[in-house]
């Protein structure tokens, strides 16, 4: 019997709920459009962990990860998808996965059906096999490949009549997506009937849109999107929307490839885990994002701003809201919802392999996401590696951005709920200081001086005199 592993969350004196509430200033951050540029965490030395099928940080398994993690997505707005794969030992394997929302029976269902496929006992061709994948995934994720399609047709509306330029370059396609010697036609001749194809095509309630159809188009999208110099050929917004469109080919071929790599008896003892977040809730939040944060410029003793000031540092600011109030979608991101349930596993269960029961197993956590990560999701990622030492995460670059309605579960541990919450601080205080900076340079020319955000007296002061500056995240 192996010792009990202590408890590795680390005890702090939760602080008073600051006023505004957090959810109406991470509300009033969304509205105001502060992004950050995308700082990675602090390097660290990635410890030797088996994992599916390695671990190396310059491998192609993490955008694997992030093409499965689209295969996962159902709904055509708002829904995004996280997974992970776990190594318990040489013979067993888990992947984990969660949404912003927890899937339905259905749901569940479709993701076990795409493993079932790739784990059959006979190995066939990866076109048979890939054609067998698309036959689920263009049912199961119907709405959002609808949504895909649509884009690319409204970008070809908007370059109509010159889709593309004229050139030399050739693409040859058959059936599969190949490239042959044989019907060579040149490249505009090729998008130009693909696209009358999608333009045409009319909606699912047509025999048109079949799982044949559709199938073509995706395998198409894929060709196209990676064709040489297809850069100089293409719109870059067309290009970009034809790619993403092809992903879902794409991911298929991924995963394919991927599963031969492990033994056939692996694969098939495969346990598919849904990490299940709680359910989205609806939370009457304050909306004007002025006064929220002339209220947190009250509450720490700063002067207050106005809509002006705030407009001159923010061009891309939304306007203010005509209620004063209104509900507000709520929910915990599927990448928050995956790491936190890592963090329950490394901290209750003891490891055969540990040295010691305070020396926890270090562990390596190759995440996928199917649309870049928030600015919060990435600082969640942060103190996590900051509070539990033995865990390192890898997840794709996020886009900076605040999106609203993000939230923590009560049930995370009180440090990290602690960290996020002065984070969260954090930008308000940021999002004063350089409004009142950007004033000051409207109206007094500078002589010297970067722009940058720094310095906050009043807000030190008031971390100091409350205690909350213990564990404040640096700035890296």
């Amino acid at each position: 019997m192996h010792p009990i592993a202590p408890d590795l969350t680390p005890t702090i004196t939760p602080m008073p709920p600051p006023t505004p509430s957090l959810d109406e200033m991470h509300l009033a951050l969304s509205h105001i459009a502060f992004r950050r540029e995308y700082r990675p965490p602090s390097p660290r030395r990635i410890p030797r962990i088996p994992s599916f099928p390695d671990t190396s940080p310059d491998n192609e398994h993490l955008e694997f990860l992030n093409l499965l993690s689209l295969l996962l997505v159902t709904d055509s707005a708002g829904d995004v998808a996280a997974a992970m794969f776990r190594v318990l030992s040489k013979d067993r394997l888990e992947l984990h996965y969660a949404k912003n929302r927890p899937c339905t029976n259905k749901e569940n269902a479709y993701i076990h059906s795409i493993f079932d496929i790739v784990s059959r006992e006979e190995r066939r061709d990866h076109d048979l096999l890939c054609w067998d994948i698309l036959a689920q995934v263009i049912p199961g994720c119907k709405r959002k490949i609808k949504s895909r399609m649509k884009k690319v047709c409204l970008r070809l509306k908007e370059l109509s009549p010159s889709l593309v330029t004229t050139g030399s370059a050739s693409f040859a396609i058959c059936e599969g997506g190949c490239t042959t010697e044989t019907d060579e036609m040149t490249v505009p001749q090729l998008l130009r009937g693909w696209f009358d194809h999608l333009l045409k095509k009319p909606d699912e309630g047509s025999t048109v849109w079949h799982v044949g159809s559709v199938n073509h188009t995706l395998s198409l999208a894929f060709y196209i999107g990676h064709a040489p110099r297809m850069e100089q050929i293409l719109d870059a917004q067309l290009l970009r929307r034809v790619r993403k469109l092809g992903d879902y080919y794409g991911a298929a071929l991924v995963l394919i490839r991927n599963a031969e790599l492990l033994p056939r008896d692996q694969l098939r003892q495969l346990r598919i885990v849904e990490a299940v977040p709680p359910t989205p809730d609806l939370r009457l939040l304050r909306t004007n994002q002025v006064d929220t944060i002339n209220e947190w410029a009250r509450h720490i003793g700063e002067p207050e701003v106005s809509e002006a000031d705030l407009r001159l540092a923010f061009p891309e600011m939304d306007k203010i809201p005509s209620n004063p109030a209104s509900m507000h979608k709520v929910c915990v991101h599927c990448e928050c919802t995956l790491l936190l349930k890592m963090i329950r596993i490394t901290s209750t269960a003891a490891s055969p392999s540990a040295p010691s029961p305070s020396a926890p197993t270090p562990m390596l956590l190759e995440m996928g996401v199917s649309k870049s990560s928030c600015f919060m999701c990435r600082e969640l990622i942060t103190a996590v590696q900051k509070v539990y030492h033995h865990i390192t995460v890898l997840v794709s670059p996020c886009h900076g951005k605040h999106i609203a309605g993000w939230s923590l579960p009560q049930s995370a541990p009180a440090v990290l709920r602690d960290l996020m919450g002065k984070r969260i601080m954090d930008e308000m205080d940021d999002i004063l200081q350089h409004a009142a900076r950007k004033r000051k340079s409207d109206s007094i020319p500078r002589a010297t001086g970067s722009g940058e955000l720094d310095g906050r007296p009043a807000a030190d002061q008031f971390r100091r005199e409350s205690g909350a500056d213990m564990f404040l995240l640096p700035d890296e």
